[in-house]
């Protein structure tokens, strides 16, 4: 099967049909079962754990589902006056040359900075909706299907909010960065549904748990504050069928495999928080040296280790929740978060 992924890159969002977009192509074969064990005539033996799990997660997600028009306060009042978020929270904020601007040229920055950041979430969430969309055929049991099928209108949900939050805010929404790019058109084009597995519940849901609780602390917009509420919800779902569901479909991995796949979770979510990609670009628009604007935020990483921490703890939890977390891959994480190697 060929398809295409809408990557909208509009410089201007004033509504809808303001934004371009390009499309990238991926092809995929994925291998299934038409599955025929709906019921078992023993209630004893009517599933293991991880399916009755599934299934009350499912009934959980029925019993949790909202309306992106319908429950968000959609008034963007703030957006003509406010930063996007806590001054305290802004790694620009103690940067020289942007505190020499004028407050309306760093809310204009700091806007635009944000921005490329939700940019990417949205991005990020397509793929979990495309992905989602795969494996609703592919996992193994009538529990996992259900609650896929809930999950493919969650993520849904989430790629409607955010595009309703960018046109709302007249936000321009940038391509993807590179690192996400080809994180999403791998993870899309594998025959593997496992690593489309991990990729799209432990990796993307992993860095978005912890990202979004960030956001909906820091934001000064309602309406963001709002819609991360409730998607945080649904995320916990996500994370929690994920990790439930891999740590079956891996037990007969070996050592080797699962360092492999451990390794390759670790070294793609580094890659996805890298700030190099925006640096440059901020650089470019503020007139900065962006060698000097990356050293900035390489030395405020070093002063906030906890940033790496809170960013990295929920996929190391979620590794080892599924059964990735190898020895090697832990020292890894704690040399990473450690306060010489934010």
């Amino acid at each position: 099967m060929t398809a295409v992924i809408n990557m909208y890159t509009g410089t201007s969002v004033s509504n809808k049909r303001a934004m371009s977009h390009t499309n990238i192509s991926y092809s995929t074969s994925l291998q299934s079962s038409f599955l025929l064990g709906y019921l078992d005539e023993n209630p004893d033996t009517s599933g293991t754990r991880t399916e009755t799990r599934q299934r009350m997660l499912y009934e959980l997600a029925n019993a949790r589902v909202w309306n992106v028009q319908q429950q968000i306060n959609w008034d963007m009042s703030k957006r003509s006056s406010a930063f996007p978020e806590c001054k305290s929270d802004d790694p620009l904020d103690a940067y020289q040359p942007y505190q020499s601007l004028s407050r309306e040229r760093r809310r204009a920055l700091s806007w635009r900075r944000h921005a490329m950041e939700l940019s990417d979430i949205l991005h990020g969430e397509q793929a979990a909706l495309l992905l989602s969309a795969q494996l609703l055929s592919v996992v193994p049991t009538p529990a996992a299907r259900l609650f896929m099928s809930s999950q493919v209108s969650d993520e849904a949900r989430h790629v409607d909010f955010f595009i309703q939050y960018m046109v709302a805010a007249k936000l321009p929404v940038s391509a993807p960065n590179n690192q996400l790019a080809r994180l999403i058109h791998g993870a899309l084009q594998s025959p593997d549904w496992r690593y489309k597995f991990s990729v799209c519940q432990v990796l993307i849901e992993s860095l978005a748990l912890a990202r979004f609780r960030e956001l909906k602390s820091s934001s000064r917009i309602p309406a963001l504050q709002q819609g991360l509420a409730l998607i945080l919800q649904d995320e916990a779902r996500h994370v929690k069928f994920g990790t439930d569901t891999l740590h079956e479909a891996f037990a007969d991995l070996t050592a080797e495999e699962r360092e492999l796949r451990g390794s390759h979770l670790l070294h793609s979510a580094l890659l996805l928080i890298d700030t190099t990609h925006s640096s440059a670009v901020l650089a470019r628009e503020g007139r900065w040296d962006a060698a000097h604007l990356r050293l900035h935020l390489r030395q405020y990483r070093i002063r906030h280790p906890e940033i790496a921490r809170q960013r990295l703890r929920q996929l190391s939890l979620n590794m080892s929740s599924a059964g990735l977390m190898t020895d090697n891959v832990r020292k890894r994480l704690e040399r990473i978060t450690s306060p010489t190697n934010s």
